[in-house]
């Protein structure tokens, strides 16, 4: 853990000019959620830019959703295909 505090996006995110989602499961016990948000704060010029938490009710609350991936994975690309203008399912 004591690398993972310099493994960051920080000084960069603020550089970002393209939609950007970030997601992350709200029982992670590898990364901390703090994280995710810090990450979303500093995306201050994307033109879209999204935080999602998944829940418990919805699963994929584990770190990168393995308990659900699933189901983050129809999350994510239904988000790029909007975004992207594309269809979703």
């Amino acid at each position: 853990m004591r690398i993972a505090e310099n493994v960051h996006l920080d000084g960069v995110l603020d550089r970002i000019k393209v939609p950007f989602l970030v997601t992350h499961g709200s029982k992670d016990s590898q990364i901390p959620l703090k994280w995710a948000y810090r990450t979303y704060e500093q995306l201050v010029n994307s033109p879209k830019r999204e935080l999602k938490i998944f829940t418990e009710r919805e699963g994929g609350v584990q770190h990168a959703s393995f308990d659900n991936s699933i189901n983050a994975a129809h999350y994510i690309a239904d988000w790029v295909a909007q975004t992207l203008g594309g269809r979703t399912s």
